[in-house]
């Protein structure tokens, strides 16, 4: 029967070239354009971060009366570390624009400072080498860890990289690993960098990388869930713990109070809504085209 109904088909079309070209160019259209906009928001909004049990990363924050905003200060950054019992690690971070030299052509790339638990909360199996760690490194370790591409252009694949010497922003600095490209999702970094502190190192100078400061918030807080908690567990305890700093330390965090979203839901929060609506224009531009075809068949 199917093959009958396919000889049928193709004498109609063979009947009518014209209209079959019409017909199938118009569906092409359609399905093509329905195949790459879905491509798109099936790779910004369905698929999983590249990381160990992704969803329990995230994205902590604080949340004022002026609006959310996800930079801490050291101060608060500390008072986290110290009272949380749902989040197994916490790490704080700071983009910053870092010249390597003393190996290879001198070249600029994007990297994190990070504290020690960066790798704790990403949980990043590495190629060679190792990642740094809070059981492992200790705050002022001038230690750092590259990207996959890094290592295979500016040191040519060198298996025996870790131990290598090279400056970073001036400061002698070792190469203890190297980790996969798919890191560098979301964050864009090249190279991981410990900070030499326990917070990450205040880029304005001053008092503000300081025990106790709360004056500027600076850096971004990440964190995991831990296995035997969920996310609104998590949410919970992050109210907590801000309202409790807003009451302790009113001279900077009065109305103030912290929340944490899932790191992938935080990185498409802007731009969810417009994917959905592109994806439903497209959908309805092949249900047209196949009701265009549909009307040419009567």
């Amino acid at each position: 029967m199917l093959s009958q109904d396919i000889r049928y088909a193709l004498r109609s079309l063979s009947r009518a070239p014209g209209f079959s070209v019409i017909a199938l160019i118009t569906l092409a259209l359609g399905i093509g354009g329905t195949t790459a906009i879905f491509s798109i928001v099936d790779g910004v909004l369905l698929r999983p971060l590249p990381y160990s049990d992704s969803g329990r990363i995230l994205r902590v924050s604080r949340v004022s009366p002026g609006g959310p905003s996800t930079t801490f200060s050291a101060g608060d950054y500390r008072d986290l570390k110290k009272s949380t019992t749902v989040l197994s690690a916490v790490a704080g971070l700071r983009a910053d624009v870092v010249d390597m030299t003393g190996r290879g052509d001198p070249m600029r790339i994007t990297g994190l400072q990070t504290t020690a638990g960066f790798f704790d909360v990403f949980d990043v199996p590495p190629i060679i080498g190792r990642t740094y760690h809070e059981s492992t490194d200790r705050p002022g370790s001038p230690v750092a860890v590259v990207v996959e591409s890094i290592w295979r252009g500016q040191f040519g694949s060198d298996p025996n990289i870790v131990g290598t010497k090279v400056r970073l922003n001036g400061i002698p600095t070792e190469i203890i690993g190297v980790v996969p490209e798919y890191v560098r999702h979301p964050l864009k970094s090249a190279v991981w960098v410990l900070s030499p502190l326990d917070v990450p190192t205040s880029p304005f100078g001053g008092e503000a990388d300081k025990a106790g400061s709360r004056d500027v918030n600076y850096f971004d807080v990440v964190a995991r869930v831990s296995p035997s908690r969920q996310v609104s567990d998590a949410v919970g305890e992050l109210r907590a713990l801000g309202d409790r700093m807003a009451r302790e330390h009113p001279d900077t965090n009065a109305g103030e109070s912290l929340t944490g979203q899932p790191l992938a839901s935080n990185m498409i929060a802007d731009v969810r809504t417009s994917m959905l609506v592109l994806l439903g224009a497209v959908v309805f531009v092949l249900l047209i085209a196949c009701a265009n075809v549909a009307g040419l068949l009567m």
